[in-house]
């Protein structure tokens, strides 16, 4: 489950049908960090950077924010997750919410 802190708002009662969901796209997100952190320290004798172009390698971790926005959006379109949940998510920066505004329309 994301942390929550002391002094953070409570999460509502059906956040826990998306936090072990959520859980994994954070160990998703850490493993596409630490590929960037590698393809960037890499001297490029031994292991080639993985992605050649600029933003190539920033991809990942956009595929990575982008699909957990969408499975929230998706949580929430099927009636697992009330609007209060969706709420608390974005203002806890769990997901992006402007990601979720251009899956709304």
């Amino acid at each position: 489950m994301p942390k929550i802190r002391p002094g953070m708002k409570r999460p509502p009662p059906d956040f826990k049908e998306i936090a072990e969901e959520l859980d994994s796209f954070d160990v998703q997100l850490k493993d596409a960090l630490h590929e960037e952190e590698s393809a960037n320290n890499s001297d490029g004798v031994k292991g080639k950077p993985i992605h050649s172009k600029k933003h190539g390698v920033t991809w990942a971790v956009s595929k990575v924010n982008r699909s957990r926005a969408r499975f929230v959006f998706e949580a929430f379109r099927s009636r697992k997750i009330s609007e209060a949940c969706l709420k608390y998510c974005c203002d806890m920066n769990f997901v992006d919410n402007q990601m979720l505004e251009t899956f709304r329309v």
